[in-house]
């Protein structure tokens, strides 16, 4: 089972976690780095564990879209709430989030706010580099003079809403073949499809879906 342990090093964690799950392509995004593209398969157990590991909260995630489907050993989670921006991510509430949810000592709309801040804090983060980097950030000891402070999530929520619209436009400007070669799993690509390689075009993008898109680390598999 993938474990997450609730440090300053989320970013560094989420990206090993993020190379396990999805595979590479050849599609040059934002920044000139490389897209991730989503797996099908069955649901990935994975558990969040409190920073001295005396306890964890189990979830599975669905590899398709990274999406957490169940918080708990039988709770599943749907959409975010609507008040879902309102939270903040800091070290002390991440840590109650986990500890009060795998004892199983909140219910209701608390709970249900605190099922949506970890799942945030992991599916957004393995969508988007930069979330990870900033879940990072606000996990960094706050007692001290200039340290982190809290993140409100509303800062990301315009992005992270957009961003199924986002990989859909990237796949929808690819050439055939560079589709076809990068929905492949790596073993199964020949020599042609290894080297295949563009960049991916935003000029049809706008607003939040450019953001998301230019932000976005993996690409969820298309539809159709």
């Amino acid at each position: 089972m993938h474990e997450l342990v609730i440090r300053p090093d989320w970013a560094q964690q989420i990206g090993q976690l993020r190379e396990r799950l999805t595979e590479d392509t050849n599609i040059i995004r934002w920044g000139n780095s490389f897209y991730r593209c989503c797996r099908n398969g069955a649901p990935v157990a994975l558990r969040v564990a409190a920073p001295d590991r005396s306890m964890a909260l189990p979830l599975q995630l669905r590899p398709s879209d990274l999406y957490v489907t169940q918080v708990g050993l039988a709770t599943e989670m749907g959409r975010y709430g609507s008040l879902t921006s309102e939270l903040l991510v800091s070290s002390a509430k991440f840590e109650h989030a986990v500890r009060s949810l795998a004892a199983g000592t909140v219910h209701g709309d608390e709970a249900f706010g605190l099922r949506s801040l970890v799942v945030f804090c992991v599916a957004e983060a393995l969508r988007f580099d930069s979330v990870a980097h900033d879940v990072g950030f606000a996990l960094r000891t706050m007692d001290v003079a200039g340290g982190a402070k809290p993140m409100p999530l509303r800062r990301w929520w315009p992005t992270v809403h957009a961003w199924g619209q986002a990989c859909d436009a990237v796949w929808a400007e690819l050439n055939a073949e560079l589709r076809r070669a990068s929905l492949l799993p790596a073993a199964l690509r020949n020599g042609p499809d290894r080297t295949r390689s563009a960049r991916a075009t935003y000029k049809r993008m706008s607003g939040a879906v450019l953001e998301a898109a230019k932000g976005a680390a993996v690409l969820k598999r298309p539809t159709a």
